[in-house]
């Protein structure tokens, strides 16, 4: 064998030393730790709920029950909600006779809401400031209500379009 030159030899691996023990207690927290996730998720119906009873009047929305989910992928079973993949993705609520003070911060959860129309009722108060919290939104429809105030100047810091 000529000088310098050494021979390698394949080795193979220890094995990894995971007991059984150890194997359970992972996945008992992963499953543990998902369960955490969904207990203190709010669901889109709850979110809806909620904001159903900041108004006064609200006869138009008699459908919307905790019973039924409002969204069945594309398709709404609540009146006046837009549904994309099984989520709340817009409220129209146009001429629907609602009335009272708009609750904007029960709709903060639903982090896929892009469109909010609330025209043609007698809805009042002022300019909610938490509409900046609600990141996804695109459009908003609030003519033909009873809202006082002005509009200020950052009403929209914090929305993505």
């Amino acid at each position: 064998m000529p000088t310098g030159v050494r021979v390698a030899g394949l080795m193979r691996a220890p094995a990894p030393l995971i007991s059984a023990a150890s194997s359970f207690f992972f996945l008992f927290f992963l499953l543990s730790s998902s369960c955490i996730i969904v207990v203190f998720s709010v669901s889109d119906a709850e979110t809806l709920l909620q904001f159903k009873r900041s108004l006064t009047s609200a006869t138009a929305l008699n459908n919307w029950k905790p019973s039924v989910p409002p969204c069945e992928h594309h398709k709404s079973n609540w009146a006046g909600v837009l549904c994309l993949n099984g989520h709340v993705r817009g409220l129209r609520l146009e001429n629907m006779g609602l009335k009272g003070e708009v609750d904007m911060n029960s709709l903060v959860s639903l982090t896929r809401l892009r469109t909010l129309s609330f025209m043609n009722n007698t809805l009042v108060g002022s300019w909610p400031p938490v509409i900046s919290k609600l990141g996804s939104l695109r459009s908003v429809y609030l003519s033909y209500n009873h809202f006082s105030g002005e509009i200020p100047d950052d009403a929209f810091t914090g929305l993505w379009s």
